[in-house]
């Protein structure tokens, strides 16, 4: 495939082959479009008029037709209103000799005046008797030879009249054959007492149904009833009724239209009866009336091709003519000719225009991936990746040419309120809204400082920062390029980002502490608030509260308070912390450890009432893209919420034995405790303090119990160093293969690859 492809672009290659390569198509597309387009609209045409010509012909036919059954109806009619039909149908006892022979001889005076009536009957549904002309009269139902069509009552409650062809039965002198009958019931007084049934003649009824003489063109002609029953036929070649019946069907309200049976395309015309619902089809093999249209077809679709393939001589004749003296050129490239497919040589600029195609796609990928590897190296540098010093100022100099010896800064830019920020903007597109950042944030510093961006992970991107002109002492400068880009980011995208810049360095091995500067500086959005730039230099001079805060007992109390339902006590103490950390302003990671503290011990609450889950390493994450109002906001309605719970179970004895059980839980985490010791305490019976636990945690004390030593496991193995097999016995556990099945059931992984990833898997600070 790839050698017939370039095969095709070498004779394409010149402008001459291409002109007549587009000529030769364009033509061959207008004359095939011309060939089919002339087939179709004659076809269209021809059928139209014809089938106008056949919708004519049954029209005429159809009103000859449905003037007789007219006739018939009227006839009918006249007949159920007869002095003689009347007494006939409503006298108990046995009509006379006189009254039969003279309703005899008036049914015998319709077939006379009606030639293409062959019989009449009249039914008596009371005595089950028969008069008829010329049978004459049954007194009994089994005598007459015609009898079996009298279940047609049923049809004619939907309808007064109903003209339908029927087999003869057995009894009668026509074993077998088809029989058209009109059938009419007689009602007196509401109450259907009789039965009139006319047969028709058919020969005389469609005696003019005959086949167009005048034209050449074979036709055949059907009569079909509502239900696709054939009533007559007339032609050779009969077609199934029910291919019929399906095609108009599938015409709707169209007229006529052309369908495929046995090989052959036909044209079928048909026209509907609104008396007898009979319609009237005409059949016409199409074959014959397209044969010179398809012949038309044929032979300007062969002169198409026909130019097709002279185009493509041309091509071939035009490539041979002017690749002569090119190809001794082809020898001289020969090194230039690698691949398989090897060069352009349609022109000596086509070689040229390759070549440089090919450097500048080879420029463009050095210059890409020079640009990744400069920011992979500048974030390896920043995590601790690389140490070695010569190893670090050789990849310097060799991705950073263009930067000279002037000072670097490092800009941390941190999403604000980052976790509901991304609850709302799904995974592919938080990519694009970071790239976007970077983007917006290098185009404010390109026109006077050099730049290269990596992406930390989560809320936090980076830059790299020097000025072009190699002078230091452009902070105002840089501040107020950063504010401006808050406010666009802000602006375009609804996203607020802080942003912190690190002081001034001009050796690259203090890139990691300028990134700490940087991290450190943008935590202090914390008591500044969100959309704000915060330089290391303003933080390091302004002097913090160093008296240190992490009081556990503060918590406890804080904690205690909740449980115990004071909601005011609580507030008060959030109130207190907020003024403390407000005037003080310790260092924001001792704040936000301490505040993070308290917010774990909420959800460890919050988990006790819900039996919900929570991940530890998540919640400082939560809280460090967040000010200090929010924060103590969000801890208040925890702390509200929580508090009105317990409350309102306060003075529930059940919940006070539930509380009893999980404080006992909390004291034993190490031990080898089950649910017959956590019942014993209370104490009660296993089953009861089964049920009152499940009902008021909403989960068995087995699985409380679990997730909490898997919640405590958690913590062990964030905060200590401690093996695996003392974590499994600090938790009750007396295996470590047992433990650390349990802990990957609960927390999808296990719990060496949860300590990699909680404990050493952030950036270095």
């Amino acid at each position: 495939m790839t050698k017939l492809s370039n095969w095709a672009k070498t004779l394409l290659s010149t402008t001459q082959a291409r002109l007549v390569f587009v000529l030769t198509i364009a033509v061959f597309v207008i004359i095939l479009a011309v060939s089919l387009t002339s087939y179709y609209t004659s076809k269209s045409v021809l059928q139209s008029e014809l089938s106008e010509m056949h919708h004519q012909l049954l029209s005429d036919k159809m009103n000859f037709i449905e003037g007789y059954i007219q006739d018939t109806d009227s006839s009918a009619i006249k007949l159920a209103l007869n002095n003689g039909v009347y007494w006939y149908l409503t006298e108990e006892a046995q009509a006379s000799q006189r009254d039969i022979k003279q309703l005899t001889d008036y049914l015998k005076s319709i077939v006379v005046n009606l030639p293409y009536l062959e019989s009449v009957y009249i039914y008596n549904m009371e005595t089950r008797s028969f008069i008829a002309y010329p049978q004459g009269y049954s007194s009994r139902f089994s005598t007459f030879p015609d009898s079996d069509w009298i279940g047609v009552e049923k049809e004619l409650k939907e309808q007064p009249m109903l003209v339908k062809s029927r087999q003869l039965s057995a009894s009668s002198d026509h074993e077998g054959r088809s029989q058209l009958t009109y059938f009419r019931k007689i009602v007196i007084q509401g109450k259907t007492r009789g039965l009139i049934a006319m047969n028709f003649n058919s020969s005389v009824l469609f005696s003019q149904m005959h086949l167009n003489s005048v034209s050449p063109i074979s036709n055949s002609q059907y009569i079909l009833d509502k239900d696709g029953n054939l009533v007559y036929a007339l032609g050779s070649h009969l077609i199934d009724e029910q291919a019929i019946h399906q095609t108009i069907g599938r015409l709707g309200d169209k007229l006529y239209g052309d369908f495929k049976h046995e090989g052959r395309r036909l044209l079928l015309t048909y026209n509907p009866s609104p008396i007898t619902q009979w319609n009237y089809v005409s059949i016409v093999p199409q074959d014959q009336v397209l044969a010179k249209s398809k012949t038309i077809r044929t032979v300007v679709l062969l002169v198409s091709f026909v130019t097709l393939v002279l185009g493509a001589w041309l091509i071939f004749h035009i490539h041979a003519v002017s690749f002569r003296p090119i190809r001794r050129m082809r020898k001289l490239l020969a090194d230039y000719e690698r691949s398989e497919d090897g060069a352009d040589f349609g022109k000596l600029e086509s070689i040229t225009s390759r070549l440089l195609t090919s450097h500048e796609e080879l420029s463009r990928q050095i210059r890409l991936t020079k640009t990744e590897a400069a920011s992979k190296f500048v974030q390896d540098v920043a995590m601790g990746n690389l140490s070695g010093k010569r190893e670090i100022e050789s990849r310097w100099r060799q991705y950073f040419q263009e930067w000279t010896d002037a000072p670097l800064r490092v800009i941390v830019i941190s999403i604000d309120r980052y976790t509901a920020w991304a609850e709302n903007v799904s995974d592919n597109d938080r990519f694009l809204y970071k790239y976007a950042m970077l983007n917006m944030v290098e185009e404010l510093l390109a026109s006077d400082y050099r730049s290269v961006n990596l992406d930390l992970g989560r809320d936090k991107l980076a830059l790299l920062v020097q000025h072009a002109s190699g002078r230091d002492g452009q902070e105002p400068d840089l501040l107020h390029r950063l504010s401006d880009a808050t406010r666009m980011v802000q602006g375009m995208l609804r996203t607020d980002i802080s942003i912190g810049a690190s002081l001034p360095f001009d050796d690259i091995l203090k890139l990691r502490l300028a990134f700490y500067e940087a991290q450190s500086a943008v935590r202090y959005r914390l008591y500044l608030g969100y959309r704000t730039v915060i330089p290391y230099r303003e933080i390091e001079m302004s002097g913090h509260s160093v008296e240190p805060i992490q009081d556990a007992a503060q918590t406890a109390n804080l904690l205690e308070a909740v449980q115990s339902g004071s909601t005011e006590q609580a507030l008060r103490m959030l109130g207190r912390l907020g003024e403390h950390l407000g005037n003080q302003e310790p260092s924001p990671s001792e704040a936000l450890a301490f505040l993070a503290t308290i917010r774990k011990g909420l959800l460890k609450l919050d988990g006790m009432k819900s039996g919900s889950g929570w991940d530890e390493a998540e919640v400082a994450l939560e809280l460090e893209t967040l000010d200090l109002s929010e924060i103590l906001l969000l801890l208040e309605r925890e702390a509200c919420r929580l508090a009105d719970h317990f409350r309102s179970l306060s003075g529930s004895k059940e919940f006070m034995m539930v509380q009893q059980m999980v404080d006992f839980m909390n004291r034993h985490l190490d031990g080898n405790i089950g649910v017959q010791e956590i019942a014993a305490s209370v104490p009660i019976s296993v089953s009861l303090a089964s049920q009152l636990f499940k009902q008021e945690m909403g989960e068995t004390i087995h699985d409380y119990l679990t997730r909490l030593r898997v919640e405590r496991a958690g913590e062990l193995l964030i905060e200590t160093d401690y093996k695996l097999s003392e974590i499994a016995r600090m938790v009750g556990y007396q295996h470590e293969n047992s433990f650390i099945r349990v802990f990957r059931k609960l927390k999808d992984i296990t719990p060496g690859k949860y300590r990699e990833h909680k404990k050493y898997n952030k950036f270095p600070v």
